[in-house]
């Protein structure tokens, strides 16, 4: 996959263990959240190949770290980790994203979900308008908000999805686009983005070169 693994994710990983201050051998916590989410054979058998000869552990050990960090252990990691970048969940089908709720790692309250409509009156520049300034809200009040196949409006967050901050004083501040204009937004720490895309769309090269910069 030529495009699957991209610069910020070694960056994020190389941070996870400088700020954990342990090393992979001890934890693939960080490998497993920055690296791991792909779960297509022939990616994951070089990748436990590539552990196994890397920590010096036995195939089974590797296998056991592994299972310890599966998707939604990494998605709770991620949504409990300030300095973390936003989530890319990748389902396998439109209704897979709902194991956050089942498995109480999203809480019912302070998430907003926003979804992709396909009604011809929903497909216009005032949803897209009205989606954006949803998304806004939720980077000034703290809450996640979860996007569902919204990929009209992503390259308006393009700011906001790289984390492309201004720091002013102990403000953080993201510059948007809406329409034609733009204009800064205040982001709370607590701000949580959730990119939800199908299996399918994932393998789109040129989707995955646009998500390549969210952690999966």
């Amino acid at each position: 996959e030529t495009n699957l693994i991209g610069t910020r994710d070694f960056y994020a990983l190389i941070r996870h263990y400088l700020e954990k201050e342990e090393v992979p051998r001890q934890s693939f916590e960080g490998i497993m959240r920055n690296l791991g989410g792909y779960k297509g054979k022939e990616y994951q058998e070089p990748f436990k190949h590539l552990l196994q000869r890397m920590s010096g552990l036995t195939k089974e050990k590797v296998l056991e770290k592994m299972n310890c960090w599966g998707s939604l252990q990494c998605v709770k990691a991620n949504l409990n980790d300030a300095n973390c970048r936003h989530c890319l969940l990748i389902c396998e089908n439109q209704h897979s994203w709902q194991l956050l709720l089942d498995h109480n790692i999203l809480p019912y309250h302070d998430v907003i979900f926003l979804f992709e409509s396909l009604f011809p009156a929903d497909m216009t520049a005032t949803t897209n308008f009205d989606h954006l300034h949803k998304v806004i809200n939720c980077m000034e009040t703290g809450k996640t908000v979860i996007l569902f196949n919204l990929k009209s409006i992503h390259e308006c967050l393009y700011n906001m999805l790289n984390q492309r901050y201004q720091i002013k004083g102990d403000q953080r501040m993201c510059g948007m686009s809406v329409e034609s204009s733009s204009r800064e937004c205040y982001v709370s720490h607590s701000f949580k983005c959730i990119v939800v895309i199908q299996e399918k769309d994932f393998n789109d090269p040129v989707t995955t070169i646009q998500y390549n910069t969210i952690q999966k």
